[in-house]
């Protein structure tokens, strides 16, 4: 589990499938985690998008919506699923380019995660950035290299 953080967003990673019966337990869960382990502040209103993908598991996005100020302990989720979700690598290095499918865009290079065998993916991830959700629908995929 990967846990990146700013003051209005909290993205956690989860590189392992998981099958989850009842997602409001698991987040219910995933908070308490991320308050005692990882010390995090979590309270107020907050949107989440959950992306699941095959090849990658889970990215999680803790979108903060509004504070409630008399109550610091208590947290209110609107939870949304996204199934089968697109993801690409992104990244700038000129020698991971001999991967298959990579699109250019302003001097980055990017690659489909499905489209990646196992291997190449657990060694492409540490040097990339995984692009998914509303920055993924921003980006013009149609130029190949």
């Amino acid at each position: 589990m990967k846990i990146v953080s700013s003051d209005d967003k909290i993205t956690i990673y989860i590189y392992r499938n998981e099958i989850i019966d009842n997602i409001n337990d698991y987040m219910k869960k995933l908070i308490l985690k991320l308050k005692k382990k990882y010390h995090i502040d979590i309270y107020g209103f907050y949107k989440v998008n959950v992306y699941k993908n095959n090849k990658i598991g889970m990215i999680i996005d803790l979108l903060k919506e509004d504070d409630i100020d008399f109550f610091t302990d208590l947290v209110d989720l609107k939870i949304k699923v996204y199934e089968d979700s697109n993801m690409y690598l992104e990244f700038n290095d000129y020698f991971l380019r001999e991967k298959k499918n990579v699109y250019i865009i302003n001097n980055n290079y990017y690659v489909d995660i499905n489209k990646l065998s196992k291997k190449e993916l657990l060694s492409m991830i540490e040097f990339c950035k995984i692009i998914y959700g509303e920055e993924l629908n921003k980006l013009p995929l149609g130029i190949k290299s």
